[in-house]
């Protein structure tokens, strides 16, 4: 029982190895995993925000200043 959050901290730690040096240090499959998989966190993350207008408050100062 006390094991598995041992593991769990073992895995999240490799886990974080692969990904940020996975590229780096290890031969050519498994690093070119490791860069897609850092580029497919990029892209989900990237995705979270809304892109277009972020500046409301120019957009709605322009049209007070309409009126």
């Amino acid at each position: 029982m006390k094991k598995l959050p041992e593991l769990l901290k073992l895995c999240l730690v490799l886990s974080l190895f692969y990904v940020t040096l996975g590229d780096l240090l290890l031969p050519y499959p498994y690093g070119q995993m490791s860069t897609q998989i850092k580029l497919n966190i990029n892209e989900f993350l990237v995705g979270l925000f809304p892109e277009g207008n972020l500046n409301k408050l120019k957009r709605t100062q322009t049209t007070l200043d309409q009126l």
